[in-house]
C-alpha cells in the first residue's frame, strides 16, 4: 500500500523548509508540531472530523485539571526524578495505565521493562487520566511543572509571535505564528526543567512510550548528553505514521529515539522500508500486556456477542452507531450487540442514543477491552489497533469499509485472516456464517511477539548507544 498524501505532504515540507534544522528560543519546534501538520494534512476537506472533539469544558475542565495539579504537588513533595535515585527513565502517560482486579494500575506497555529493571524504574508521567496520585516511589506524575509552562506559553504567545523573523515564520506555513511560539516557549522552559534533572542525576536510559508528543524537550535533554532514548511501540505503527516515517534527518542532538522496541517483526520490515533510518535500529519486544491477557482462559457466557470498537473521530463514531443499530435489527435475541467507545467518547451516551434506543449496549466508560475481547464472539472495528489485537484471542475480527485502513489491515482482510463487511446488514449475515478456516498463530507471532521471550534491555541499550 502506498505511502498517504498526508505524510508525503509532511515530508515534502520538512525537506523544503528545512524544518529539522530550525530552531525557536533553541528549541526544535518541528518535533513538537509535525504530528500536528499531519493530522490536519489527514483531515483536509473534513471539516467533521476535525469538529470531533469530545473533551470536557467549562467547569468540568477545571475541576478536572485541579485535581490533576494535586495529584502531582503529591507526586513531587515526594522528590523530583533525581531525587528519586531510580536510573532508568520512562517517559509515559497515566492514559497507557489499567486497573486490574487487585487495585494496581500498570503500564501496560512496559510490564516486561518493569520486570527487567524493577526497583532501578522511574515512571516520568503526564496524568493524562486524571487519576488521584498512585503514592508510588516509582512514579512522579509532573503536571505540576507542565501546566505552569503550558499557561506561560500561551500567554505569552501572540506578543512573542509577532516578534517572529518573517522568514522563519515562512518556513512553517501555514502553521501561524502564535502557535510556533507557543510550542517554542514551552520547549523551552520544559527543556531547562530536563536539563537540571539529568544534570543532578543522570539516567543510564530513558525510554519513552509515544516519542512524539510533549515529552520531547526530555528527550532532547537526554539526547544533549548522550543518554540513550528508546521508543517502547504503544498502537500500531504503518507506513505512512507521522511518529516514524522520516526523511533524512540532520546530525545534530534531535529528541528522536535511538532505537525502537516493537510489537513484533513485521512493524520493523515496514519501518526498514518506509523510513531506512531504522534499519539496524529495532528489536523485537512483544506486546506485553495483550500477551499477558490473551493467555488467560477465555470468559464463558450463554449470550453470543457482537463488540463493536468506536473511536473518536467522528465518521467513525457515525458509521459504528449506524452498523450497530441496524446489526441489533437484523439479529434474533440469543445475540448481545454490544459498542464499545473511545476513551476520548466524553458524549458516549448522548452520541450512542440511536443505537441505545435500538437495543444496543453501551460499554461502561473505561471498560476493560481485552476482558470484552476475551468474552465475545466477534469484533468489529473500523481501521482501530484493536481489530488486529482481537487476533490473539479466541474471537473473530472484522473491519468496516475505510479510506483510512493501515497496511496491515488491508494485507489481513486480503488473506482472509481479518474479515469484512460494509455494514450492519453485512456483518449480520457474517456473524451466521461459519467462521474461516485462518491459521492466526504466525500472525500474532509476527505481529505481537505472541510465544516470544522477553527482549534483553540491557543489549538494546547498548545498540541504542551505538
Amino acid at each position: 500500500m502506498p505511502r498517504n498524501r498526508a505524510i508525503e505532504a509532511v515530508l515534502s515540507a520538512e525537506a523544503a523548509g528545512d524544518l529539522w534544522s530550525r530552531d525557536l528560543l533553541g528549541f526544535p519546534i518541528w518535533s513538537l508540531e509535525r504530528f500536528r501538520r499531519y493530522r490536519h494534512e489527514a483531515l483536509v476537506g473534513d471539516a467533521a472530523a476535525r469538529a470531533a472533539s469530545t473533551q470536557p469544558s467549562g467547569r468540568q475542565r477545571l475541576e478536572t485539571e485541579l485535581r490533576t495539579w494535586r495529584a502531582s504537588l503529591h507526586d513531587l513533595r515526594r522528590g523530583a526524578p533525581p531525587e528519586r535515585g531510580r536510573d532508568i527513565w520512562l517517559l509515559s502517560s497515566s492514559g497507557y495505565r489499567r486497573r486490574t482486579p487487585d487495585g494496581d494500575m500498570p503500564c501496560i506497555f512496559a510490564t516486561h521493562l518493569a520486570r527487567r529493571f524493577g526497583e532501578r524504574l522511574l515512571h516520568v508521567e503526564f496524568n493524562t487520566a486524571r487519576v488521584p496520585s498512585l503514592d508510588r516511589d516509582d512514579v512522579c506524575f509532573i503536571d505540576a511543572l507542565q501546566i505552569p509552562a503550558l499557561l506561560l506559553a500561551r500567554g505569552l504567545a501572540p506578543l512573542a509571535g509577532r516578534l517572529l523573523p518573517d522568514e522563519l515564520a515562512a518556513a512553517f506555513a501555514p502553521t501561524d505564528r502564535r502557535r510556533l511560539a507557543d510550542r517554542a516557549l514551552y520547549g523551552r522552559l520544559m527543556l531547562e526543567v530536563a536539563r537540571r534533572w539529568i544534570d543532578r542525576s543522570p539516567p543510564a536510559a530513558v525510554f519513552v512510550l509515544c516519542g512524539y508528543n510533549m515529552h520531547t524537550p526530555l528527550q532532547l535533554a537526554a539526547a544533549e548528553r548522550g543518554i540513550p532514548v528508546i521508543e517502547l511501540q504503544h498502537g500500531i505503527v504503518h507506513e505512512s505514521h507521522a511518529g516514524y516515517v522520516y526523511g533524512d534527518l540532520p546530525a545534530r542532538p534531535l529528541p528522536v529515539p535511538d532505537h525502537l522496541v516493537l510489537f513484533g517483526a513485521y512493524f520493523g520490515r515496514v519501518l526498514e522500508r518506509e523510513s531506512p533510518r531504522w534499519a539496524g535500529r529495532w528489536t523485537v519486544g512483544g506486546h506485553p500486556w495483550l500477551k499477558e491477557r490473551s493467555a488467560e482462559p477465555p470468559s464463558s457466557s450463554e449470550r453470543r456477542t457482537i463488540l463493536l470498537f468506536s473511536q473518536y473521530e467522528l465518521p467513525v463514531r457515525t458509521q459504528v452507531r449506524e452498523a450497530a443499530a441496524e446489526l441489533r435489527r437484523r439479529l434474533d435475541d440469543a445475540w448481545d450487540v454490544v459498542i464499545k467507545p473511545h476513551p476520548r467518547e466524553a458524549d458516549a451516551a448522548e452520541f450512542f442514543a440511536p443505537a441505545t434506543d435500538a437495543g444496543v449496549t453501551l460499554a461502561p466508560h473505561g471498560a476493560d477491552s481485552y476482558a470484552m475481547l476475551s468474552g465475545c464472539e466477534l469484533a468489529v472495528s473500523v481501521y482501530s489497533t484493536l481489530a488486529i489485537e482481537a487476533l490473539a484471542f479466541p474471537c473473530r475480527s472484522a473491519v468496516l469499509p475505510s479510506d483510512k485502513w493501515t497496511e496491515s489491515i488491508a494485507e489481513l482482510v486480503e488473506a482472509g485472516i481479518l474479515e469484512h463487511a460494509l455494514d450492519g446488514a453485512g456483518l449480520a449475515e457474517l456473524a451466521v456464517r461459519d467462521a474461516p478456516a485462518a491459521e492466526r498463530a504466525d500472525v500474532a507471532r509476527d505481529l505481537f511477539g505472541i510465544g516470544l521471550p522477553d527482549p534483553d534491555f540491557d543489549r538494546v541499550i547498548q545498540e541504542a548507544r551505538r
